[in-house]
């Protein structure tokens, strides 16, 4: 499942339901961009998608891989020292064959 369809159904299923114009002024995205992601017309980048996990009230994981929230502080702690690191772009392509190896 790709990111937009995750955001997009984590959004209509919020209580009372979200709109893409209220996302939009939570994170402060034009409307349109909001719909093109749903659509996977883009992928955001990791600001705008931790950003997005913020207004929704959900965690990276479930956003970007549909994991529902769990009591897992350890990972939780290990994601978050992840997102926080400030890695730059070949520690980032780094990063990602390591996770892609271990989920095969």
């Amino acid at each position: 499942m790709k990111i937009g369809t995750n955001l997009q159904r984590i959004r209509k299923a919020k209580d009372p339901k979200i709109t893409q114009q209220d996302l939009a002024k939570a994170t402060g995205l034009s409307r349109s961009y909001l719909s093109d992601i749903e659509h996977n017309k883009y992928n955001p980048s990791l600001d705008t998608t931790i950003a997005l996990s913020n207004a929704l009230g959900v965690t990276l994981n479930e956003l970007v891989y549909n994991i529902p929230t769990t009591n897992n502080n350890e990972l939780d702690s290990i994601i978050n020292s992840l997102v926080t690191a400030n890695l730059d772009t070949k520690q980032l392509e780094l990063l990602k064959l390591y996770v892609d190896a271990l989920i095969r």
